[in-house]
C-alpha cells in the first residue's frame, strides 16, 4: 500500500463554501480512479501554520499511484481546481508498513 500526504498552503481569499467544493471535487474525481482505496482531507488545529491543510490518498500499490497521477481525473482536477486555490503545496509518498499499524491490520498480498 502506497499513502500520498500532501500539506497544503490555500490562498487565503479561499471561503469554506470554496473550500467544501473542493474537497468534494475531490472526491467524486478520485473515486473514480482504479488503485485508489481512500481519501481524507483535515484543517490543521494550529491557526499559524501556512500549510493549513492535509490531504491523504490511499493507492493498491504503486502501479495503482503512478495510473492515479496520469489519470484524466486526476489531471483535470489539478489544472480546473486544486491549483487555482493554492498557493503551495508539498506531496511526499511512502509505503506503509501494515506490520507497523495500531490497530494491528492483517497483511495480505494485493
Amino acid at each position: 500500500m502506497i499513502e500520498r500526504i500532501i500539506l497544503a498552503r490555500p490562498r487565503a481569499e479561499i471561503t469554506d463554501d470554496q473550500r467544501d467544493a473542493l474537497v468534494a471535487a475531490a472526491h467524486k474525481a478520485f473515486e473514480t480512479i482504479p488503485g485508489v482505496l481512500s481519501f481524507t482531507f483535515g484543517i490543521s488545529e494550529d491557526p499559524d501554520e501556512s500549510n493549513a491543510w492535509h490531504l491523504r490518498i490511499r493507492f493498491q500499490d504503486e502501479a495503482a499511484l503512478h495510473a492515479f497521477d496520469a489519470h484524466p481525473a486526476h489531471v483535470n482536477f489539478m489544472i480546473q481546481r486544486w491549483r487555482p486555490a493554492m498557493m503551495g503545496y508539498s506531496v511526499r509518498d511512502y509505503q506503509v508498513r501494515l506490520d507497523a499499524t495500531f490497530p494491528p491490520q492483517a497483511t495480505s498480498k494485493m
